[in-house]
């Protein structure tokens, strides 16, 4: 199957069968993606270990936001994106920038950082804010 879009994002080239805004387009026969994004449902098998939103199965490993969408990923070079009935499709997407491809990013070995970026007014100097999700990085940065 083709995938509709390519990208370039996360240090990556992406062919996704999703729009992933922010990212920036490729043309499609430039080179060979190094993840594909699916939609629709990854078996995966027995879990072994649940973490919050996170399960591990063998070398898989999905996030289920309740609601929204699981994002099963069963090698570092593929993701599949199964929304659940009536899921707000601006979740879905901004879960899969936020959150499962960066999941994805931490399969592949590669360090992921939750942060928030400004450039005061009057400098060419950026300040980044890291921190986990949630401790309110973008507020403070606001």
């Amino acid at each position: 199957m083709t995938t509709p879009y390519i990208y370039r994002a996360f240090g990556l080239i992406i062919a996704s069968e999703l729009e992933v805004p922010g990212a920036v387009s490729v043309a499609h026969s430039a080179v060979d993606a190094d993840v594909v994004i699916r939609i629709g449902a990854c078996p995966i098998g027995p879990v072994e270990s649940v973490n919050g939103p996170y399960s591990r199965s063998g070398e898989a490993l999905l996030f289920d936001a309740a609601g929204v969408a699981r994002y099963v990923a069963p090698a570092s070079d593929q993701l599949w994106v199964e929304s659940y009935p009536n899921a707000d499709s601006e979740k879905v997407i901004a879960l899969l920038i936020a959150t499962a491809l960066p999941m994805l990013i931490w399969m592949r070995g590669d360090v992921v950082v939750h942060a928030a970026g400004i450039v005061p007014a009057g400098t060419t100097k950026a300040i980044a804010i890291a921190g986990p999700s949630g401790v309110g990085k973008s507020t403070l940065a606001a």
